[in-house]
Order: C-alpha cells, then sequence, then structure tokens
C-alpha cells in the first residue's frame, strides 16, 4: 500500500501514518519506507484464509482510508487410481491431490494438505494413511513440487467412499468404489441329461 498526505496547495507533507489490515500482515512498521516526498509504502503479507479483507492507513490528523484485498485460497484437484477396488479389507488405492496458488503455480513445498474419508451407513474402510495401523479417518501430510498424496485401503463392505483433500481454504473431493468380488466364470451341468418322469429317478 501506499499514502501521501498533501496541503491543500497540493504540496506533500512528511507525515506518520499508521496502517492497520484484516487478514495479514504487514513487512514493515507503521511509518516505515516514508520517503522524502513523503510517500509512505507498506507490503502487505497475506494471511492462511481466503476471503474479503481490508487495509487501511491513518495519519495524525484523523484522516483514514480503507480500501479491500481479496485473497485467494489455494486451488486443489485430486485424482485416483483406480478409482474402484475391491471390497475385501486389503486392495489399495492412490490418492494425489495437486495444489496450485491464485496464479496457477505449485505451491511451496511443505503446504500443509489434509486427506478425509467419509462414507454413507456402514461402509467399512480401512486406512487412509497406509502408515498407521488400524482405522484412519484422516491423515495429514506436506506437498513436494505441489503435489500430496494418501493411500486408502479397502474395507469389507461395498459402496461408495468420499475422499476430501483439504488445504486452507482449498478443498477438492472424489469418489472410491469398493465393490464386491465377481466370478470370472459360471458354468452347470448335468449327468445324466435325461431322467424318467418317475419321482424317484435323480
Amino acid at each position: 500500500g501506499r499514502a501521501r498526505l498533501f496541503t491543500i496547495n497540493g504540496a506533500s507533507m512528511i507525515e506518520n501514518y499508521t496502517w492497520t489490515a484484516t487478514g495479514g500482515t504487514f513487512q514493515e512498521s507503521g511509518n516505515a519506507n516514508v520517503s522524502g516526498s513523503g510517500l509512505s509504502t507498506v507490503t502487505f503479507v497475506a494471511g492462511q484464509i481466503a476471503g474479503v479483507f481490508s487495509v487501511s492507513v491513518a495519519d495524525s490528523h484523523g484522516n483514514t482510508i480503507s480500501r479491500g484485498i481479496v485473497i485467494n485460497g489455494p486451488v486443489l484437484s485430486i485424482s485416483v487410481n483406480p478409482l474402484t477396488i475391491p471390497a475385501d479389507g486389503s486392495s489399495k488405492s492412490s490418492i494425489t491431490a495437486t495444489v496450485k496458488d491464485s496464479t496457477g503455480a505449485n505451491v511451496p513445498d511443505g503446504t500443509v494438505v489434509t486427506f478425509t474419508v467419509t462414507a454413507l451407513g456402514n461402509i467399512d474402510f480401512t486406512d487412509i494413511d497406509n502408515l498407521t495401523p488400524g482405522d484412519q479417518q484422516s491423515f495429514t501430510t506436506s506437498t513436494a513440487d505441489g503435489v500430496a498424496t494418501a493411500v486408502l485401503t479397502s474395507g469389507d463392505t461395498a459402496g461408495p467412499v468420499t475422499v476430501v483433500a483439504t488445504s486452507g481454504a482449498g478443498s477438492a473431493s472424489t469418489v472410491v468404489n469398493l465393490t464386491v468380488g465377481v466370478a470370472g466364470s459360471l458354468s452347470l451341468s448335468a449327468d445324466p441329461f435325461y431322467i424318467v418322469a418317475d419321482g424317484n429317478s435323480t
């Protein structure tokens, strides 16, 4: 942000300014970087919550001006491989979340991503992180080159399982289907093929 106070004749004045903001902080103090022409400049650093916030500056004469600022959250996309796995208690599906900033660039390495799983009814999923034994409904990890991964291990009940990836104010979701195994083939034969309709023949 920039601020400058002028006299009634249009001449700039040297002034101490107080900067305030919501949704973030400033790199400098309230009256830092005041040039000889009376120009005060600060750098706003966005916080981790997306939304519409404000930046305000006040001088020692009671003059205040505010401007709105929009902070965009990270943009997530999520992919699953495979989308369908058997409900056998051991099959796995790889979940990949790609996280970009508002400009489309990868977020910095180490950006936190949380994967959570939910299911309708009595669907039993066993694990989401593939690291800690037992049922895990959530798993928190961090990005490398804009990517975070988790592994879903199926439970023993067929049905859809929703996986949600969240980072800051951004989120994306997908569905993994747990299915009952299908027999590869089925055959039927009779021996003998013909029998007498006497109520006794087999």
